[in-house]
């Protein structure tokens, strides 16, 4: 979730993880380096749109990589 250890699992969904982060950063250089830490600020900063938007984008990934097959009913009925 950090370094993109999980990467290979699900590259398309990597880049959307990584894509919420980079397009809502204003030090992307620094946060690109801790995306989890990144998305922890979004979670528990006071907008609470952003911690809406944050969560979505972060479990959309958690349930991108938790199972083998990716069933694009379940994503949208969480996101």
């Amino acid at each position: 979730f950090t370094e993109g250890g999980t990467y290979g699992q699900n590259p398309q969904a990597w880049e959307e993880y990584r894509r919420f982060i980079s397009e809502t950063s204003d030090d992307w250089a620094r946060e690109s380096t801790n995306l989890l830490g990144a998305y922890w600020q979004r979670l528990t900063g006071e907008d609470l749109e952003m911690r809406k938007a944050a969560a979505a984008a972060f479990v959309g990934y958690e349930l991108s990589i938790s199972k083998t097959f990716i069933d694009p009913a379940v994503l949208a009925e969480y996101l």
